[in-house]
């Protein structure tokens, strides 16, 4: 049928807000289920590697030594409207999507669907090991460090087709259906922080007042 998925490798939803508060403290997803669904609708997450992009990369504020200094965080994102998909109905009109620790979207091969980027970084992308986020990362060091591959990494894609199931065999006493009996609409996006208000809103108190 139609679903719209959101999967992350490496979730920061659960972190206190804050531009730098809690980053790669959240515990790491459990994929196992979602990874076999992928697979069957014809793609594979990162999910032991998070993008960045150098181009797209967004400033924060952090500490180098004993004074705060604005380094560009290569693994929060801003995406414009060269990463989008144009032709598209859902990503021809967006303007901005700002991504975090995001992961990357693999074709599946012998998938009999068909898969349609939406959403791509630049050419100056590199996977980074999602271990260097268990903590807190080190923004000047992971930039310093940075190596483009010249390779555009898919964040979002649509997938179209005759999917096989994920399953071997029927659920609940249920019919067991090999394939879709109808073409799937599903798009699938590899970040889930995208939805959420720490990466859109600054809060501040005004007069006792809260302004976002």
């Amino acid at each position: 049928g139609r679903a719209l998925v959101f999967v992350d490798p490496k979730p920061e939803s659960t972190a206190p807000t804050g531009p730098m508060q809690g980053m790669g403290s959240s515990a790491p997803p459990d994929l196992v289920g979602i990874e076999k669904l992928l697979a069957a609708w014809g793609v594979k997450l990162s999910d032991n590697y998070v993008v960045g992009d150098r181009a797209a990369a967004i400033r924060v504020n952090v500490s180098s030594g004993t004074r705060p200094v604005i380094g560009d965080y290569v693994a929060w994102m801003q995406m414009r409207p060269g990463n989008f998909e144009s032709t598209d109905g859902v990503t021809g009109a967006l303007k901005q999507l700002n991504f975090g620790t995001a992961g990357a979207l693999d074709k599946v091969d012998g998938a009999g669907t068909v898969v349609t980027p939406l959403i791509a970084t630049g050419l100056e992308s590199m996977r980074i090991d999602a271990a260097k986020f268990a903590t807190l990362p080190d923004v000047l060091g992971l930039f310093r460090d940075f190596k483009p591959q010249n390779k555009r990494e898919i964040l979002a894609a649509r997938l179209s087709g005759t999917a096989k199931s994920a399953f071997s065999a029927a659920i609940g006493g249920k019919e067991y259906v090999p394939q879709s009996k109808e073409p799937i609409q599903v798009i699938v996006v590899a970040d889930t922080d995208l939805l959420t208000d720490r990466f859109w809103v600054e809060s501040n108190t005004v007069l006792g007042r809260q302004v976002l």
